[in-house]
């Protein structure tokens, strides 16, 4: 975390605006560090950073560009056909295999849970900061499943992501789509996405499992074997709330310590119990990510001209409390080390 927070930047004046840039809602969070508050923190770092610093932790444990081509249970243990290396075997098998998991297949007795688009594609960015921004912020739009988000980076480069209902196929040129397509929208959006390099635009189908009915079934299939499922293999969330590499991380950590408490040789037990003490926040996030969705990309612009009428109505010392308490509800609730379900 220390590394992680030397390299990063936390989130700190931040709100809602529309599309022609008015404030619908806004407040500031604060340096988390050393504070004794409960607001929400929010830090910010590249995906890059991410993963030095995951493999600096790891100390040299990791065996990277090995790839896994079968896997069996046989009686008591795992083995593993490694492409190039032969076979392996061993105790406990934990998938990390992303979102379209074939250890979520095997783990699921056979049973294969596909993703669910959303109806929408998300476009990810990192630019110059525009001149003038200084506040992190998302647009709601009106129509299209049409958003925007911006935060800042240590840097002072911005990293940013627009959303877009889904058409037939993806544009071929992303940048000219999205400058089109937000043209309308306040000058810092066409800034953003103008200032990214077209080849640097990241283009992704926004999918998902169903939290109540794909991961609570899995959970409650019972699984003889050491196996279970971290990361979006587990569990692969709605791109809204941009949660991914934070939910694997509290896998991971809930995970070990489930581990950890677990009885000699009884390493299933701790697995089960790890996948129920995880379903609450999948089933929290998938609320929050449901919430957001329909509040901050409606398909009808009756229904965003009504939420910002609402949202201008509503006084700031009513909206600020909600604003925290929505983050707060789509954050980890881990307090000092321990899974709280």
């Amino acid at each position: 975390v220390d590394l992680l927070e030397a390299q990063g930047r936390y989130m700190r004046a931040a709100g809602y605006r529309a599309p022609s840039g008015a404030w619908l809602a806004a407040t500031d969070l604060g340096d988390p560090r050393g504070a004794s508050d409960d607001a929400p923190a929010l830090l910010f770092v590249t995906q890059g950073q991410l993963r030095a610093a995951l493999r600096d932790a790891a100390s040299g444990a990791l065996c990277e560009g090995q790839r896994i081509t079968g896997v069996e249970w046989r009686d008591t243990r795992w083995q593993l056909s490694i492409e190039g290396a032969g076979d392996a075997e061993v105790d406990v098998l934990v998938g990390a295999d992303g979102a379209r998991s074939h250890l979520r297949t095997v783990r699921n007795g056979g049973v294969e849970q596909p993703l669910r688009h959303r109806g929408y594609r998300v476009y990810r960015g990192v630019a110059p900061a525009p001149p003038g921004l200084t506040a992190s912020f998302q647009t709601w739009g009106h129509r299209d499943n049409q958003r925007f988000a911006a935060v800042p980076l240590l840097d002072n480069s911005w990293v940013w992501f627009a959303t877009i209902a889904a058409g037939a196929a993806p544009p071929p040129r992303p940048q000219a789509f999205l400058l089109d397509a937000f043209s309308d929208w306040h000058a810092e959006v066409g800034a953003l996405i103008g200032g990214t390099a077209e080849a640097a635009i990241v283009v992704d189908e926004a999918e998902a499992l169903d939290a109540a009915a794909d991961v609570a079934a899995r959970a409650a299939k019972p699984c003889a074997a050491p196996l279970t499922l971290v990361g979006d293999a587990a569990h692969a969330a709605d791109p809204v709330l941009a949660q991914g590499f934070t939910v694997a991380l509290e896998d991971a950590l809930t995970l070990g310590l489930q581990l950890q408490q677990a009885a000699p040789g009884d390493a299933t037990a701790a697995l089960r119990a790890y996948e129920a003490a995880r379903l609450p926040r999948v089933r929290r996030l998938a609320a929050v990510s449901d919430l957001v969705q329909v509040l901050s990309q409606p398909t009808l612009p009756y229904v965003g001209a009504a939420r910002d009428a609402l949202l201008r109505a509503t006084p700031q010392a009513v909206k600020e409390p909600v604003f925290h308490a929505v983050m707060r509800a789509s954050l980890s609730p881990m307090l000092r080390g321990a899974p709280e379900a």
